[in-house]
């Protein structure tokens, strides 16, 4: 019976340290996809939006206009260095 035991023992610490593994990846992960969706949802906002205090984490309105003002700016840009 104490070889049982023993089995039950090692897969139960087998388990929680899969679960802990998880739990430390899903933190890591969460930790570097972080400031990817912080610079995709600032990019989303108006002015007011992205200096307000507390931060607002979803952008409401969206603002498409900021990627058109870039992509007429870099295409102004380009003008100027042919």
């Amino acid at each position: 019976m104490t070889m049982f035991n023993t089995y039950l023992g090692n897969q139960t610490r087998s388990r929680i340290g899969n679960l802990f593994l998880h739990a430390i990846l899903i933190i890591i992960t969460a930790v570097f996809l972080l400031p990817l969706y912080w610079m995709v949802v600032t990019s989303l906002k108006g002015m007011s939006q992205v200096v307000a205090s507390p931060p607002i984490w979803f952008p409401n309105p969206i603002v498409w206009k900021n990627y058109f003002g870039a992509a007429y700016l870099s295409r102004e840009n380009a003008k100027l260095h042919i």
